[in-house]
């Protein structure tokens, strides 16, 4: 029985990775499922959703639909869907995302590009348009 409970766990992580507590990943890892980091990871990492535990450290280019930071993450994350950011995560460098949640506590610094239209970058006014009250265009007050 024992055996085929294990060969059940392992049919459902196909095209998934684990970098455990302790393990240091040096590449270009592309993973069709779940990626989950609980060590350190340097390189590039695509995959369809990445959780990052509270020890772990993605550094360099991270790719995903879904991205879940317990950990960190520097350098450039693009994530297509939503980006979680918990209270003990980190995340430094260029982001982009179509939907951010960040935590109470949470360390986020670098540039942040929303891709959804219709989100709140999207309803900022561009510098030097009408509503942006600059001023551009106008008369100067005399």
């Amino acid at each position: 029985m024992l055996d085929s409970q294990r060969m059940s766990n392992a049919s459902e992580a196909k095209g998934h990775i684990i970098v455990g507590e302790g393990v240091s990943a040096v590449g270009t890892f592309s993973v069709p499922g779940r990626a989950s980091v609980h060590g350190s990871l340097q390189g590039e990492l695509d995959a369809d959703e990445v959780v990052v535990g509270p020890g772990g450290k993605v550094v360099g280019a991270l790719r995903a639909r879904h991205v879940e930071l317990f950990g960190e993450a520097r350098d450039t994350v693009v994530v297509s869907e939503r980006l979680v950011i918990r209270s003990t995560g980190r995340a430094d460098g260029q982001i982009t995302y179509g939907e951010i949640e960040v935590e109470r506590g949470a360390q986020l610094k670098g540039s942040l590009t929303c891709t959804r239209h219709g989100g709140a970058d999207s309803a900022a006014p561009k510098p030097g348009s009408a509503k942006s009250g600059s001023g551009a265009g106008a008369p100067p007050k005399g």
